[in-house]
């Protein structure tokens, strides 16, 4: 039970408006191979492991606070690109922005955690209804090769809800994280399958706006990234109210510049992060060597 609803929650958590709403669907899959999208699954749930293995930051030579700091401002954009996306789905599938009321609840959720763990787990079905309820088929086997902007979107997309379940899985064995990494393979991996062969690529890349179903989904489905994101970019209640006040006023500069310019910060620190990280964990082995 604390494997599928760990991965329930892992996958929840991303998978929220920016998938239901076709944007990042698109931007990121649209076209690709169906390799391509298993690369992506399996980045995915090794993000996971890596986020979530017991003392990772110690034994790759990260420092904690600048492990926090990271966790933080990655939590930060994500939370404004999911408000964003659900202000434009909103406004078509509503007539009215749903950014403030989604991030107003999920401010509301995040103070009660324990309540809110079916809701991750409930995102995902609400993503899939989304995506079979849209118009038109998109295909799985496109030309496009497995590129490094998809690979590092998969890893961003694992790196930040992995940061929010850490405390979730601190006192898993290693054969429950790696039975639940498997799980959220086979997870994501299905859920943006049946959004590529359901959900429909117009003029916009957008689902239907006058399906119910879609309306829902995306509400509950950003409400659940958001609830995660909130959560994971401050430990404070009064902290809390501050990221969602920041990721408001960062929201409307527009979903499309956000992924072309915060994703790409964030997938250039996590290359510095990873760089630095192998050089101190190499200093370490050399220091033992020496002193050996």
């Amino acid at each position: 039970m604390d494997v599928l609803k760990t991965a329930g929650i892992f996958i929840g958590s991303f998978l929220g408006a920016g998938f239901v709403s076709g944007v990042e669907v698109e931007a990121f899959f649209g076209g690709k191979t169906l390799p391509a999208v298993i690369m992506s699954a399996l980045v995915f749930a090794a993000g996971f492991l890596l986020t979530n293995s017991s003392g990772n930051s110690a034994a790759i030579g990260i420092s904690y606070p600048f492990t926090e700091t990271l966790k933080k401002f990655f939590s930060l954009m994500s939370l404004a690109v999911t408000l964003a996306v659900s202000d434009k789905a909103g406004m078509e599938g509503a007539g009215f922005p749903q950014g403030a009321v989604t991030g107003a609840v999920a401010l509301a959720l995040s103070l009660k955690e324990r309540k809110s763990s079916l809701l991750f787990i409930f995102s995902v079905a609400a993503a899939l209804t989304s995506a079979l309820s849209v118009r038109g088929r998109a295909s799985l086997f496109g030309s496009s090769p497995i590129d490094l902007p998809l690979i590092g979107y998969s890893l961003m997309s694992a790196l930040v809800p992995g940061f929010y379940v850490a405390k979730k899985t601190k006192n898993m064995s290693a054969q429950k994280l790696i039975i639940t990494a498997i799980v959220i393979f086979v997870g994501f991996f299905t859920v943006v399958c049946v959004f590529m062969l359901g959900t429909g690529f117009g003029s916009a890349g957008e689902p239907n706006p006058l399906s119910l179903p879609v309306t829902v989904s995306v509400f509950v489905s950003a409400l659940t990234s958001a609830t995660a994101q909130i959560s994971a970019s401050a430990d404070t209640s009064k902290g809390k109210t501050a990221a969602l006040a920041a990721a408001l006023l960062i929201s409307p500069v527009g979903i499309e510049n956000m992924l072309k310019i915060f994703y790409p910060v964030m997938i250039i620190i996590s290359i510095i992060l990873t760089v630095q990280s192998v050089i101190n964990a190499n200093k370490k082995v050399l220091v033992k060597r020496r002193k050996n």
